[in-house]
């Protein structure tokens, strides 16, 4: 759980700090993991070296496009970004019901998934038996990288500016609209890799249950940490550690 809710994190993260309200981290996250699913149901016999990077690029791609959608209502007729991200959550969903419930169904069982995969497609775990698996060191060295961008570059500065400031920045000089689109682009990508981490890592195939609520967590989170990029992973841990304590407690008083 940790790898999701802190990759959904920053992706609200990195759209707050260009002054952007990406709602949709939920249906990105999911448009991340059809996309990863789609690469691996269709190309089983690749080897992972090969068959893992398309599930990546595929699943940040997908999750990068959603959110960039999103973004042109806003840029073109000023429509406000939180009402197409919260809208395209339900469309992702509806599409993710019929490709588990028709188009890739697992033929051999009653339930709403499709097949799982083989095990070229499926993420090695660094702990033996845990569910702890490569995508936390995938998670740590973007968390890290995206740290960096914000931090020590030119397009870190520019977005902060933006963020603080709209017209200032456009005085200045700095396209708003190149970062609205990049900066919403980004955002869905980390989206989608949350979402193709967890079908890769955890579940090895796509249902409808694969994101316990990972997108709308991520977006408390990134504002309880301040929308600090470092105190991101920190944070997201907290979270873990109260909710199994909250169900731990639920699970006593039930018993007893």
């Amino acid at each position: 759980m940790l790898i999701p809710i802190s990759l959904c994190a920053l992706s609200v993260t990195i759209a707050a700090k260009g002054g952007l309200w990406n709602v949709g981290v939920e249906g990105q996250f999911y448009m991340g993991a059809v996309a990863a699913t789609g690469v691996a149901l269709a190309f089983p016999n690749l080897p992972s070296i090969i068959l893992i990077p398309l599930m990546f690029i595929a699943g940040a791609v997908s999750g990068g496009i959603v959110c960039y959608i999103c973004t042109i209502p806003k840029v073109k007729w000023g429509i406000s970004e939180i009402l197409t991200t919260i809208l395209i959550n339900s469309v992702v969903m509806q599409f993710v019901y019929y490709l588990v419930r028709f188009a890739w169904k697992d033929q051999t069982t009653a339930a709403a998934q499709t097949p799982e995969f083989v095990d070229a497609a499926k993420l090695g775990i660094l702990i033996p038996g845990s569910r702890v698996h490569v995508g936390l060191i995938i998670a740590l060295v973007i968390i890290i990288y995206v740290a960096y961008l914000m931090k020590s570059t030119v397009f870190g500065y520019e977005l902060r500016a933006i963020g603080q400031n709209s017209q200032g920045a456009k005085y200045a000089g700095i396209n708003i609209k190149k970062y609205i689109y990049l900066t919403m682009f980004i955002s869905g990508c980390l989206a989608g890799i949350a979402g193709m981490l967890e079908v890769s890592g955890v579940v090895h195939r796509l249902q409808t249950s694969i994101s316990n609520d990972y997108g709308f967590s991520g977006f408390v989170i990134a504002w309880v940490s301040q929308l600090s990029v470092p105190a991101i992973m920190a944070v997201s841990y907290t979270h873990l550690r109260a909710h199994e304590t909250s169900l731990h407690l639920v699970c006593r008083l039930l018993l007893e």
